[in-house]
C-alpha cells in the first residue's frame, strides 16, 4: 500500500511530483485545504488546482482544518461534491468530519478537531465507534 500525506505547508509542486513518481493508492490531507472555508472562490481555485489528482482517480481523504471551518464554511459542500466521490463507496459513514476507512490491514482515522470532544459529545462517541 502506497500513500501520500499532505500537511499544511507542503509544496504542491512536491505533491504532484510525488504522485507521478509513486503512484499512491490514496492521498491523505490533514486539513486546511483553503485559507478561508467560507470563500467560494478559494474552493473553486482548489478544485481547479487539484484536477490532476481528480483525473488520476486517486482516493483523496481529508480532515477538516481550522481554516476550512472559517465562517459559513463550504467544506462539507465541497467534500460531498468533489472529495467523497473519489472514495468509491468507502467509508460507509454519514459523518464526514470524523470517519475511518480500512485499506488492507491498516485503519486510517480522520478525526475532526473543530468540534467538541468533551465527555458525552457526539464527536467523542463517533471517535470511540470507529477506533
Amino acid at each position: 500500500l502506497a500513500y501520500l500525506v499532505i500537511r499544511e505547508g507542503t509544496k504542491w509542486s512536491d505533491v504532484f511530483r510525488l504522485v507521478d513518481e509513486t503512484k499512491p493508492d490514496l492521498i491523505l490531507q490533514t486539513g486546511d485545504l483553503v485559507q478561508d472555508g467560507s470563500n467560494a472562490d478559494q474552493w473553486a481555485r482548489f478544485d481547479s488546482f487539484m484536477q490532476p489528482i481528480w483525473k488520476a482517480r486517486i482516493p483523496y481523504y481529508s480532515a477538516r482544518g481550522n481554516h476550512d471551518n472559517v465562517g459559513a464554511s463550504l467544506y462539507l459542500q465541497f467534500l460531498s461534491k468533489r472529495i467523497v466521490p473519489t472514495w468509491r463507496g468507502v467509508p460507509k459513514t454519514k459523518d464526514l468530519f470524523t470517519y475511518a476507512f480500512d485499506k488492507g490491514p491498516i485503519r486510517f482515522i480522520a478525526a475532526d478537531t473543530e468540534t467538541s470532544t468533551a465527555p458525552g459529545s457526539a464527536t467523542r462517541g463517533r471517535r470511540a465507534a470507529i477506533s
